[in-house]
């Protein structure tokens, strides 16, 4: 009976060991020991902007495969996401991040629109390249110290026209 008490000890005392590793992991380019939340960003779910310029009617077809296109609330907060630097726009300091003042399209969740009003406007739900109509723009911004940061901080919003070529947002299916 003890050594069925004992064995069970070492039994929970392993299980309780196992669930702790996790926490910690290898960070194989430091040999440093870090929290999982390391991990997680290197499985975060992948965004970025073309590098090609597209009107309103071709933004729905504009990202690789494996992506689409994004709605704003995809990809509203880019520290829980990591940018694609190799199919992504990049700037010259840019590092691992996104691109500051680089616009591109992006889906609003709102009805087929033209108005010109961003979060609105999204050219006919992307399939229209109308002289007349607008779609929504977004890009981070540039100038930290600003006091033009609006209820999408960090993002800053502009209407486009649906003929005008522009950078297109990607999300990761």
């Amino acid at each position: 009976m003890n050594q069925l008490k004992n064995l069970c000890a070492v039994a929970g005392l392993l299980a309780v060991l196992a669930s702790l590793l996790p926490v910690f992991q290898l960070n194989n380019s430091h040999g440093q020991v870090t929290e999982r939340g390391n991990s997680a960003r290197a499985a975060a779910r992948k965004y970025y902007l073309t590098k090609t310029f597209h009107d309103g009617n071709e933004a729905l077809t504009a990202c690789a495969v494996g992506y689409h296109m994004a709605s704003l609330w995809e990809i509203q907060d880019p520290t829980l996401l990591r940018y694609d630097n190799i199919l992504g726009f990049n700037r010259a300091d840019s590092g691992s991040g996104p691109p500051s003042l680089a616009f591109g399209w992006i889906r609003t969740g709102w009805d087929s629109d033209q108005a010109s009003v961003p979060g609105s406007s999204n050219c006919s739900a992307y399939t229209s390249d109308s002289n007349f109509g607008e779609g929504t723009v977004v890009g981070l911004h540039r100038l930290w110290g600003s006091d033009q940061t609006r209820v999408i901080s960090p993002w800053s919003s502009s209407g486009v026209g649906c003929f005008e070529t522009t950078g297109v947002w990607c999300v990761q299916d």
